[in-house]
């Protein structure tokens, strides 16, 4: 089983040395582990659904959230 912290995490430190990612300031994965909180510097956030997502979906959702 893949280990959705650690993704996120690393996912996160990758993003924010990108131009469409440098204003993320945290990804906040819920405690049911199905939905990710990107929460920007400028106080805005959005949520993404990763219910049942595998290791690559839940990079390829969170991008298109960006």
């Amino acid at each position: 089983m893949e280990n959705k912290e650690k993704i996120i995490k690393a996912l996160k430190d990758v993003l924010v040395l990108t131009r469409a990612g440098e204003g993320i300031l945290e990804l906040i994965l819920s405690k049911a582990q199905d939905k990710i909180i990107i929460i920007y510097k400028n106080g805005h956030f959005k949520n993404v659904n990763i219910e049942a997502d595998s290791g690559i979906a839940i990079i390829k959702d969170v991008i298109k959230k960006l």
